[in-house]
């Protein structure tokens, strides 16, 4: 049975569990045109893969706590690196669909109160091992255990062995979108017990993946090379991946990033700076394969609204959403070509709704809620701005700054390291910072970041309103009744004001014109042979390469 067979019509399903590392947080085009720009659409054909190669892949930062994935912190950049080496469960198709990838089946019974994962056979780990029912159990009993996934895994109440190649997940009460988590951002690999069982967890890394791990120089390269015993192979019978090598180098300053590419220190790169996109969408002998609109995550200023903040008082919330010009901050950052966003969901999002009562740009209401705040407290309004070192995250908070202090509120920018940023948002010690969330996923996988007395919920929100639009989504089959729940939560998020809500992040991946494949392989059928179904291509940075090469 695949993941589709007991949804009902009309089931949303791109699915991500967004942890801390998001934090560090249209149409495709490819080939070049004879004018030395790069052409509006890809070929429906880049011709036939050849076996081979190596790339070299610039991210945008380093992964620095190692990939022992039940508790790693990965950005973007870690997930690219971890799906290389590991599968997960599930992949999403192009369609936005959970779909089977390491498991053969996922099936609920009938209350969606046990979900069996059925594996494929005959998969083996790096090591030989071989990926089976026990191997399974331990790695879902380790993501119960993290640190922070266990905040997203509270309706699982425990997984057990029902057969060689099978696990049910029993849980407390009904999940009827649980196969999300199979996924989780690309995150929830599936590593071997060798691995899990090592004190050396972080750094000794076996998977089912299409690549295997050469060497890692922290904050240098990480360097990956073909897996031989690969599971897929493409429709002409050739194995995965194509690619003999990669090369991944973190590169956290968009400017560097884009020069060494330029340069030929790069030949692939991925980016959500629409400056760099300009920029690079010149250049000739170029690839630019973007994310499409409709599941994009938001890049925006979060606000905490615990006791200590002064943004607890909802007057000063409507105050600093009121007095900032999102539209004219786009203009000069994103030169206008990103879409403001009036919440948290894109369009294609279950809950999506233009109408979200989210205070909007009018410096006479700035100027009166400012005065509410301080009737209410005696105090003049001031807050803190956290911000990493990124030159253009900098120039949005400068004018985030110049228009509070143009209303008379009081804002001081404080730039910290972007690992620091994590802890110091744990600490809770900002009042707002700037960052990138919330996929394009089923609200469902909010949770994590809204729900009361969650580790992640970096604002304080203590709201038993979206506590209980959680709880009744969780459970609801109904999908209608589905999307007036998460649209009631959308709109509850606006007129609370809990964040100020900025712009969909473009992603892309730029590469030269000779890299192929960029959007993946195609994903197997339920007997693991070449399907005609795609992963889907671009999703906040996130893609396959097991089907990349270079012709």
């Amino acid at each position: 049975m695949d993941l589709t067979r007991r949804r009902p019509r009309g089931w949303l399903s791109l699915v991500a569990l967004a942890l801390v590392s998001a934090l560090l947080a249209s149409a495709c085009s490819s080939g070049s045109s004879d004018e030395g720009t790069p052409s509006s659409d890809p070929p429906a054909d880049e011709g036939t893969p050849v076996p081979g190669g190596v790339i070299t892949y610039a991210l945008e930062a380093e992964t620095g706590g190692g990939f022992c994935l039940s508790s790693a912190q990965l950005v973007i950049s870690g997930i690219l690196v971890a799906n290389t080496m590991y599968d997960t469960l599930v992949v999403p198709n192009e369609d936005g669909e959970m779909v089977p990838f390491l498991a053969k089946a996922i099936t609920p019974n009938d209350d969606y109160t046990e979900w069996a994962i059925d594996l494929r056979e005959g998969i083996t780990f790096h090591d030989g091992s071989p990926l089976d029912a026990e191997a399974l159990k331990l790695n879902l009993d380790a993501y119960l255990e993290g640190i922070l996934f266990q905040y997203a895994l509270t309706t699982v109440d425990r997984n057990e062995i029902t057969g060689p190649m099978q696990v049910t997940v029993h849980m407390k009460e009904p999940w009827f979108d649980f196969p999300q988590m199979l996924w989780g951002w690309g995150r929830v690999g599936i590593m071997a017990p060798a691995q899990l069982n090592s004190p050396d967890c972080a750094t000794n890394m076996i998977g089912t993946g299409p690549f295997t791990l050469v060497s890692r120089e922290l904050n240098v390269k990480t360097v990956v090379k073909k897996n031989p015993n690969y599971w897929l192979s493409d429709k002409d019978g050739t194995k995965l991946p194509y690619l003999d090598e990669i090369t991944f180098v973190p590169q956290p300053n968009p400017d560097q990033r884009s020069n060494g590419y330029e340069s030929g220190q790069f030949t692939v790169m991925h980016t959500n700076s629409a400056i760099q996109l300009d920029r690079l969408g010149k250049k000739s002998d170029t690839t630019i394969v973007r994310e499409q609109p409709g599941r994009r995550e938001v890049s925006y200023g979060l606000i905490l609204v615990g006791e200590q903040s002064p943004l607890s008082n909802r007057n000063a919330r409507l105050a600093i959403n009121h007095a900032v010009d999102i539209e004219k901050i786009n203009e000069i950052t994103n030169l206008g070509k990103n879409t403001v966003a009036r919440g948290p969901f894109d369009e294609d999002v279950l809950g999506y709704t233009e109408d979200t009562g989210q205070p909007e740009y009018d410096v006479d209401a700035a100027k009166k809620a400012a005065a509410a705040y301080k009737a209410d407290t005696g105090k003049d309004l001031s807050i803190r701005i956290a911000f990493t070192a990124d030159p253009e995250v900098r120039q949005i908070v400068e004018l985030i700054v110049q228009d509070l202090r143009a209303v008379g509120i009081e804002a001081t920018p404080v730039e910290t390291d972007q690992g620091q940023l994590v802890n110091d948002a744990l600490a809770k010690k900002f009042d707002l910072f700037w960052w990138r969330n919330h996929w394009g996923t089923d609200p469902d996988t909010q949770w994590l970041w809204w729900y009361s007395g969650s580790l992640p919920n970096f604002n304080q929100i203590n709201d038993p309103e979206i506590d209980g639009y959680f709880e009744q989504g969780r459970v609801s089959t109904d999908p209608s009744e589905r999307e007036k729940i998460y649209t009631d939560l959308n709109k509850r998020m606006g007129s609370q004001a809990y964040n100020l809500w900025g712009w969909y992040a473009d992603w892309a991946v730029i590469s030269t014109a000779q890299v192929k494949g960029i959007t993946g392989p195609a994903l197997p059928d339920a007997n693991g042979a070449p399907s005609d179904v795609r992963p889907y291509p671009i999703f906040a940075g996130w893609h396959l390469l097991s089907g990349t090469w270079v012709g």
